[in-house]
């Protein structure tokens, strides 16, 4: 196999156009990296380079000299003179963007080469899972193309500064949502909104309306051009956005159907919203095995710059080789690890099992193999259709009240685990008359 990619004698280069010009540091950070260099010794001075540039010195030979010194990395570059030696060796300092481009490339050929010796060597053990292989090489090779890999320790100075920018925003106005809205301000208020790098489970009895749920938030951000992401194992793409074009005109197909015609008020609804806009940042992926759905979640949150996703559902998900309690872990852990890993959004929709002797108390008991999901998820909520007194329904009691009520259903949602805001209980309204549209209460 041939060496190594590396080019040690461009990548001097790019440190010396930078020496000369201190200016052109601000466009090598654009391009380059510490890891694009091969040469351990240009890289030290590039890493002094950058700390020299975030402490508001101006970068020239003398300040990242005195920078590799207090790092005890001078010696190793061969002191002041081996800058003044490195300068010198430059061709010339005006086509430093070619450089930095030249470096760039290079480090991510080399990190090609480490993928595919490890891909080799991964392949060759026994007993090696193909899909898993997929799944972790395709992350990579993902990442390397968007060059948006995060990954490895950061430290608190490292985070701080953004942590310091919540807290002042949240000073200046302490309603404001860390996450983004949901378009429903009760839940945001427990829920702080749909906050990146959480994992939200949404779990509710057959029928009751848990993908109705889901397609009235994906509405919601659709409609003020925030990228969403439904995966269905349920669904096809064509009925999803059937529901959510009925869900937009507000006009209930059953009802219409039931009619036998679209009456006048119907009609109207229905020509506006055909007249209305048509390009909703709104996603759609049909997936039934985890591999798929988490290569598709990493694609879009990468390349496309998607924050918010919806799995629909949880429990219908297959995870190759594994069943039960290893396949719950298998989901909810690596959804969660999706979230944290690329700062995203993620809400799962799982099944509630009905109320019996043995699992009476917490609805999260409720839960099927409920540990491994209780355990990942950042908020826990629990959708169930109530009476006026607040007394929970059956699904067939739901059923009748709905039929009393005309089309409307009164819905609370339980708050039974949240890691970082309260718990609690909001009432709405699903009102079918509205397209299954969420109307608050009061």
């Amino acid at each position: 196999m041939s060496e190594i990619p590396a080019d040690r004698e461009t990548e001097g280069w790019a440190i010396a156009a930078i020496l000369g010009n201190g200016e052109s540091v601000h466009e090598a950070r654009k391009t380059l990296k510490p890891k694009d260099f091969f040469d351990e010794n240009l890289r030290h001075i590039y890493k002094a380079i950058e700390a020299v540039d975030d402490n508001g010195e101006g970068v020239n030979e003398l300040t990242v000299a005195q920078q590799l010194a207090r790092e005890n990395h001078l010696d190793d570059v061969g002191g002041l003179s081996g800058l003044s030696r490195l300068i010198s060796s430059c061709p010339s300092t005006v086509g430093a963007s070619y450089y930095f481009d030249l470096v760039a490339k290079t480090g991510q050929r080399r990190e090609l080469y480490r993928l595919a010796v490890q891909i080799a060597q991964e392949a060759r053990k026994d007993g090696a899972e193909p899909d898993s292989l997929i799944d972790l090489f395709d992350e990579r090779l993902i990442e390397l193309r968007s060059g948006k890999a995060k990954m490895g320790t950061r430290w608190h100075k490292d985070v701080i500064d953004d942590v310091l920018a919540d807290v002042k925003q949240h000073i200046a106005n302490p309603r404001r949502l860390t996450g983004i809205s949901t378009g429903w301000p009760e839940l945001d208020y427990y829920c702080d909104g749909l906050a990146t790098g959480c994992l939200y489970l949404l779990a509710a009895e057959t029928g009751i309306g848990k993908s109705l749920v889901v397609h009235n938030i994906i509405n919601y951000l659709g409609s003020r051009d925030v990228k969403a992401l439904i995966i269905s194992t349920e669904m096809g793409e064509r009925a999803i956005a059937r529901r959510v074009f009925y869900l937009r005109a507000q006009v209930d197909k059953v009802k219409m159907r039931r009619q036998g015609e679209y009456d006048e008020d119907a009609l109207w609804r229905i020509e506006e919203e055909m007249r209305g806009k048509r390009d909703l940042p709104i996603g759609y992926f049909e997936a039934t095995r985890l591999p798929d759905i988490m290569a598709e979640i990493r694609r879009q949150a990468i390349q496309n710059g998607v924050k918010h996703f919806f799995v629909d559902h949880l429990d219908d998900i297959v995870v190759p080789g594994k069943d039960g309690t290893a396949a719950v872990d298998d989901k909810t852990k690596g959804l969660h690890a999706l979230a944290l890993r690329h700062d995203i959004h993620i809400t799962a929709v799982s099944q509630l099992a009905r109320v019996t002797d043995n699992n009476r108390g917490r609805r999260l008991n409720r839960l099927k193999d409920g540990s491994g999901k209780e355990q990942a998820a950042d908020v826990a909520l629990f959708i169930e259709p109530v009476n006026q007194a607040g007394e929970t329904l059956s699904r067939e009691q739901a059923r009748a009240e709905m039929k009393r009520l005309g089309g409307r259903i009164r819905v609370r949602c339980h708050i039974e685990k949240n890691r970082d805001g309260s718990e609690g209980f909001v009432d709405f309204w699903l009102d079918w008359n509205r397209g299954g549209k969420i109307v608050e209460e009061g």
